[in-house]
């Protein structure tokens, strides 16, 4: 669980007004402009701008990820530490049961409001392009043990496919990760996706098993190589943090529908630590992320919209 929060964080954190100010400042650097193009606002009484040319009056979050949810920003800001600071992150069921730091005797969001706003987080950490690795990049198609869904709820168990690319530094470290559930296995979809991926590494040395489709990598400007399996390590590296991640934050439980998200989780987590990234990197890369994102309805995030 997160410890503590550090006084840089209670100091622009501890607030609903410091909150709001944080956001205006990471939304409005040069000063805030309304839809309609002005740039001449006050503040209400209530926090809201109000356009002297329109009169629209708009909040601090309207129009961001942290839109809609009716809890205080406080609270947001106080998950996405608790997501930042805790090496695995955390399941909905334990966010739900953390307890508000205000009142001991009520938990800080009840599960429904948990599981919504981390997969609202999950929507922001969507991957990118692999970069130059200045060493080789590995790609593979590896299965997935997911569950299955039904209207009525589990139906079971079944095996997803996650195209996974990996960077491999000249050191031998692995220098990032890119994961994506593939929908089929026909080659177009592979070849787009894989596309994607590698759209910043052309020219890079790219490894693949004997067989497994990726032959067409040359073609595309790539230097393809071959190995086993045993030699992917980064891959391989990959693929067993992925699923202790799945048994040790979410028991196994990651659902195929909302598969994609968890990937995004997964490798936000997995590239900041290839980087190094201290807990207050990763909370301003979070924070930057919800401030710039778009909003997502409880509909929206049901049907995995993205």
């Amino acid at each position: 669980m997160a410890s503590h929060p550090p006084s840089w964080l209670i100091k622009r954190f501890s607030t609903e007004e410091r909150c709001r100010a944080t956001i205006r400042e990471l939304r409005w650097p040069g000063g805030f402009r309304c839809w309609c193009g002005s740039d001449r606002a006050n503040i209400n009484g209530r926090g809201l701008f109000r356009c002297q040319d329109c009169q629209k009056q708009t909040s601090a979050v309207s129009g961001t990820t942290l839109a809609g949810a009716r809890i205080p920003l406080v609270t947001w800001f106080s998950i996405l530490w608790v997501m930042s600071e805790t090496h695995s992150g955390i399941s909905a069921s334990a966010l739900a049961k953390m307890p508000d730091p205000d009142d001991d005797d009520r938990n800080l969001v009840t599960y429904k409001t948990a599981w919504l706003l981390l997969q609202k987080i999950r929507g922001v950490m969507q991957q990118t392009p692999i970069e130059p690795s200045h060493g080789r990049v590995e790609v593979s198609l590896e299965d997935l043990e997911v569950v299955e869904l039904s209207q009525f709820g589990r139906k079971g168990k079944k095996t997803a496919q996650v195209l996974v690319v990996v960077k491999e530094r000249t050191d031998g470290s692995t220098g990032g990760a890119w994961l994506r559930q593939v929908p089929d296995l026909e080659p177009e979809s592979l070849r787009g996706s894989l596309v994607d991926a590698l759209e910043g590494a052309r020219g890079e040395e790219v490894w693949s098993t004997p067989g497994s489709g990726f032959e067409w990598l040359g073609e595309a400007g790539h230097r393809h190589r071959t190995a086993m399996v045993a030699g992917l390590l980064g891959v391989n590296r990959v693929m067993e943090e992925l699923r202790a991640w799945q048994v040790r934050t979410h028991w196994g439980e990651m659902s195929e529908k909302h598969l994609g998200a968890y990937l995004d989780e997964f490798a936000f987590r997995f590239n900041h630590r290839c980087r190094h990234s201290s807990s207050k990197e990763i909370f301003e890369d979070l924070v930057h992320r919800v401030v710039t994102g778009k909003p997502r309805t409880f509909q929206d995030v049901i049907r995995g919209k993205a």
